[in-house]
C-alpha cells in the first residue's frame, strides 16, 4: 500500500472509471487482464509480462507468496510457472512489486517495488533470470527528515532500457526540487550497481503530476510517459516527454476532460511513429 505520510496525493489510487486506455504493444508485454484469461492461476495481483529473447515470460505478483509480499516468476508458453523469488523482509527487501520486469541487455532482470525498503517508499532490484544473485537498493531519503527525496519515491512501473543503453524508470512522487518545491514525480536513472538518480523536475503546481506508468522511447529519442494528475486546476493529467539522460519535461498534451482525463496506462509507439 502507498504510504500516507508524505503528500496527500500519494495515497490516491488511480480510478479505473476515469481510465484513458492508451495503446499497448502486446507483442512484447502482455496486460495482466489478458494474462488472467490465458493462465487463470496467475496468482494474486499479476502485473504485465515481459518476454525474453528465448521466449520465456517473466512477471511479478504484487501479492501472494509465502510472505504475502509478492513474487517474481517465469513462465513458458504452456503457462507452466516457476517462482524464482519470494519477497520476504519488508524493511530490507521491499514488498508489492507493482510493475513488470525489464530483461536488460546485460542479461539481468530489473524491477521495482512501490513500497518497503528502509524508508518504506520502494526499492529497485536486480537478479539473474533464474532468481539467483538477487540484490536491491532502497529509495532512501537524502537527508534526515527529508520527506521528499530527490531520487523520487514509489516506483510503480517496470524499468525501461533506452537506445542510449541507460535504464530509466518513473517515480510516482517527489524528485529534484525546483521553483515550486520538490518535484511531483520524476524520471530516474538506474545504474548496473542500482544507484538511483532523479533526473527531472515536474512542477507540483503544473499540468503533469503523479507518474505511475512506464516509459517509451519515441522516434525522436525522447522518453514519453503519462502523468495521471494535474495540480494547475485546469487540466486532468498529461502526456509528457523528457530527453534521454534526463532534463525537465515537455508537456506533449494536457487533458481538459473534454478530450479525456487522468490517463491510466502508459503510451507506446506504433511502427508509423
Amino acid at each position: 500500500m502507498r504510504p500516507t505520510s508524505f503528500v496527500s496525493r500519494a495515497s490516491f489510487v488511480p480510478p479505473v472509471s476515469l481510465a484513458l486506455l492508451l495503446p499497448i504493444l502486446v507483442s512484447s508485454s502482455l496486460l495482466a487482464q489478458g494474462y488472467r484469461k490465458v493462465c487463470p492461476d496467475a496468482g494474486v495481483l499479476p502485473n504485465e509480462l515481459t518476454q525474453a529473447s528465448d521466449g520465456t515470460f517473466y512477471g511479478t505478483n504484487a501479492g501472494g507468496g509465502n510472505n504475502l509480499a509478492g513474487v517474481v516468476f517465469k513462465m513458458d508458453a504452456s503457462c507452466t510457472r516457476t517462482i524464482i523469488h519470494t519477497f520476504g523482509d519488508v524493511m530490507n527487501e521491499g514488498q508489492g512489486p507493482r510493475g513488470g520486469l525489464l530483461v536488460a541487455s546485460d542479461g539481468f532482470l530489473y524491477g521495482t517495488t512501490a513500497s518497503g525498503g528502509s524508508d518504506g517508499v520502494g526499492t529497485v532490484f536486480r537478479m539473474d533470470t533464474d532468481g539467483n544473485n538477487y540484490s536491491f537498493t532502497s529509495i532512501v531519503r537524502v537527508q534526515p527528515g527529508d520527506l521528499c527525496p530527490a531520487t523520487g519515491i514509489e516506483p510503480w512501473c517496470a524499468p525501461f532500457q533506452a537506445s542510449d543503453g541507460n535504464i530509466y524508470t518513473s517515480m510516482e512522487n517527489c524528485g529534484p526540487g525546483g521553483a515550486n518545491g520538490s518535484s511531483a514525480g520524476t524520471v530516474a536513472s538506474i545504474t548496473p550497481g542500482l544507484v538511483v538518480t532523479g533526473l527531472s523536475y515536474f512542477d507540483p503546481l503544473g499540468p503533469a503530476t503523479d507518474l505511475f506508468y512506464g516509459l517509451a522511447e519515441g522516434p525522436d529519442h525522447m522518453l514519453y510517459g503519462t502523468a495521471i494528475h494535474s495540480d494547475d486546476v485546469v487540466h486532468y493529467g498529461a502526456v509528457y516527454k523528457v530527453p534521454l539522460g534526463g532534463g525537465d519535461p515537455v508537456v506533449v498534451h494536457a487533458f481538459s476532460r473534454t478530450d479525456g482525463a487522468n490517463p491510466d496506462s502508459p503510451v507506446t509507439f506504433d511502427s508509423d511513429g
